[in-house]
């Protein structure tokens, strides 16, 4: 393989050439004709035979001085505090699995209110048909928080194991105007003028009393 004089990356020395080591005794070195700028200029080879000396206005000449004082040191964040432990750092990543799941406990919640709010409604409305009575509907296994989710308020939590009497605007807020609103037959037209509920938090067994009303025969659908 051919090598190149002068290459880094040469691993044979031309007959006659000296050692950095041999040349060290020998008078001064011709400069280099590129000076400072010399990209070859740390090339232990180069450096044998050709000083590179930088002029006077750009001070002390550094071509000479060792690797290691050629290179300074980073600077360092005033804000780093070297006395923190190193296994302190991770906390925040240990938090995002917690709040993940806190997340994905939330929303099966919101689905829970969802769909037991879709029950309610349906046996409210269904007990509006004829004959129309009153009557107790009893949900079981509602937790607390999904209490809060499906009356959306109306019914404070404070009230667990009391009657709480809910109005028919707020029935109709929770359960929509359908469920509340338009019940009964063509004949017949009823509301759920109220409702009480009866919640145990212990069991968390609901109990829903609902009064229909009976508001008119319906003559709307024979003009």
């Amino acid at each position: 393989a051919r090598s190149v004089v002068g290459s880094p990356w040469s691993t044979s020395r031309p007959r006659g050439m000296s050692s950095p080591i041999q040349s060290s005794a020998v008078a001064a070195k011709p400069a280099c004709k590129y000076g400072a700028q010399c990209y070859r200029r740390h090339n232990p080879v180069h450096t044998a035979e050709y000083s590179h000396p930088i002029p006077p206005q750009l001070g002390l000449d550094v071509t000479n001085l060792p690797t290691s004082a050629k290179k300074r040191p980073a600077p360092q964040d005033p804000a780093y505090d070297s006395s923190l432990p190193k296994a302190a750092k991770p906390e925040g990543r240990a938090a995002k699995p917690a709040d993940r799941a806190a997340k994905q406990a939330a929303k099966l919640d919101e689905k829970e209110a969802r769909e037991r709010r879709k029950a309610i409604g349906d046996a409210i409305k269904e007990g509006m048909r004829l004959p129309a009575e009153p009557g107790t509907l009893t949900f079981r296994g509602v937790r607390p928080a999904v209490m809060d989710l499906i009356f959306q308020g109306a019914l404070p939590s404070a009230a667990a194991s009391a009657s709480v009497q809910l109005t028919q605007p707020q029935l109709v807020a929770v359960f929509g105007t359908t469920k509340i609103e338009k019940g009964g037959s063509r004949d017949a037209r009823y509301v759920c003028e109220r409702a009480t509920a009866r919640y145990d938090s212990a069991t968390m067994v609901l109990h829903l009393d609902y009064f229909p009303k009976h508001t008119g025969s319906g003559v709307w659908w024979r003009n």
